[in-house]
């Protein structure tokens, strides 16, 4: 195989492949990532469809996780492992068949998206990508192969909504070039039975969509600074993306079509209904790969061939550099998120495996530890644990600031351990023969004298009895513990 022969290819791979595996290694799930596995254990797949409204995804990842989440097998490294696969999929896909030169495809290799977010964090993207890739692939040949280019479509359009954009604009020039080119009638039959049957699965899961849900349990607005994020990453791809291939595809509309109708679709979708991360934004790079992978397939002259090439080469180099300023984050080995590190604390304790632990779900703590299965888990701010199912889902995994709670024992940003709140959920939820634990924050002035403070249920007598266990410092130099419990006389 030639491209076996390409120690560029080879040796580019090998790197990637060895960073992105350290950093899995290194790398506990974060809320998005068990949410999804969560939902594929707790939920069957009518109750999924049903979720996805206020998911605003499709539903194949989680039916991919949904055998292994069933038997409570794998967790978290079968995720893990099938999102680093399509990944490493995608990125054989663009060296084997994009018609880019060695030096465009290693920046692609080791592009923001590709080394820091796609392979690395377990979500549906991924799986998307390799599809979309893979439409790619087939487009010049589609109506050669009508029938499994309209199941690939499918198949793309339900992994997220990401990915449901390119696949519509791809459809929508599938379908565009098979009427005109006259098929048979059981041609005809075939496609439309294979995207009519997709286009009513987008329906039944997307159709009055509520991204409020979404805003909602993540307690985020669309922020100016988000805006301004948002704006910066598009105007730099208009200026030096849109405007040039403006002259370069006046010749090959569909493919103008293509790029204008994904990015313009996102743009809407970011505006109007939820603004998004990096993972969402970095798609408009993706949809600009494949266009750019498009117009070098077309019979256009070589000045036209190299002016795309060298602005998709500029573009990715940005697509390396501008995501670590514009995004706030850094490329390491290790996470610095206050929730991940308390969590590998608890996870390298086999004295805390199988404890009661009364968690705020500010931190979403109670969701990333949930489908380990090692704690029992009582969420502080609900009399209720940390759950799914369709008929509490979003509203018990709203944070505690948004409930009509005391303002004694939380803020906008962090939740505090307030005394009457304690004894109702000892009260309410704990047997007395259960050895408790807590990460929900207390003033450090608690424990000015001693790692131990007391409290007093008025009207029973009792006391209770918080010790510091485990403690680190945060982001902001505040101590972040878990707190063992003891009731007593």
């Amino acid at each position: 195989m030639e491209l076996l022969k390409n120690k560029t290819f080879l040796i580019s791979i090998a790197l990637w492949c060895f960073i992105t595996i350290v950093r899995i290694l290194n790398h506990i799930p974060w809320y998005d990532e068990a949410h999804a596995w969560t939902i594929a254990e707790e939920l069957n797949l009518i109750q999924i469809f049903d979720l996805m409204k206020l998911e605003g995804h499709t539903f194949i990842w989680y039916l991919l996780l949904m055998p292994f989440a069933k038997l409570h097998w794998g967790y978290p490294y079968v995720m893990q492992f099938f999102n680093w696969i399509f990944c490493l999929f995608a990125l054989l896909i663009l060296w084997y068949k994009a018609p880019f030169n060695n030096l465009i495809k290693v920046f692609i290799t080791f592009s923001f998206p590709f080394l820091y977010v796609y392979s690395v964090y377990a979500r549906c993207y991924s799986l998307g990508i390799m599809l979309l890739f893979l439409l790619t692939v087939l487009y010049r040949d589609k109506l050669k192969h009508p029938i499994l280019y309209s199941t690939l479509l499918i198949l793309c359009a339900n992994t997220s909504t990401m990915a449901l954009i390119g696949a519509i604009g791809f459809g929508l020039l599938f379908l565009f070039d098979f009427v005109k080119s006259k098929p048979s009638k059981n041609s005809v039959l075939k496609v439309l039975l294979i995207t009519g049957f997709g286009a009513i699965l987008i329906l039944l899961q997307l159709f009055g969509v509520d991204s409020t849900a979404i805003k909602d349990y993540r307690g985020i607005n669309f922020t100016a600074h988000e805006l301004f994020k948002m704006l910066l990453v598009s105007s730099f791809i208009f200026l030096f993306c849109i405007l040039p291939l403006f002259f370069i595809l006046k010749k090959n509309l569909k493919i103008l079509f293509f790029f204008l109708f994904t990015v313009i679709f996102m743009t809407v979708c970011f505006m109007f209904k939820y603004y998004g991360h990096y993972w969402n934004h970095a798609f408009y790079w993706i949809y600009f790969v494949i266009t750019i992978w498009l117009v070098l397939e077309q019979d256009i002259k070589n000045i036209s061939k190299k002016i795309v090439s060298f602005i998709l080469g500029m573009v990715t180099i940005s697509q390396i550099f501008i995501p670590f300023y514009v995004y706030d984050v850094c490329l390491s080995l290790t996470q610095t998120d206050d929730a991940v590190k308390m969590v590998k604390i608890m996870l390298n304790d086999k004295l805390l495996e199988n404890k009661v632990f009364i968690i705020g779900n500010d931190t979403f703590m109670g969701h990333i530890l949930l489908p380990y299965g090692k704690y029992k888990l009582i969420n502080y701010c609900e009399d209720r644990p940390f759950n799914y199912y369709v008929a509490d889902y979003p509203a018990n995994n709203k944070l505690c600031y948004e409930k009509e709670l005391s303002s004694k024992f939380f803020n906008e940003y962090y939740t505090y351990l307030d005394k009457n709140r304690l004894i109702e959920l000892f009260n309410k939820n704990i047997n007395n023969d259960d050895e408790v634990y807590s990460t929900v924050s207390i003033s450090s002035k608690a424990f000015e004298k001693s790692d131990i403070t007391y409290i007093k249920d008025d009207k029973t007598g009792e006391f209770y009895s918080i010790q510091r266990y485990k403690c680190f410092k945060n982001k902001s130099n505040d101590d972040f513990c878990i707190y063992k419990i003891k009731k007593s006389k």
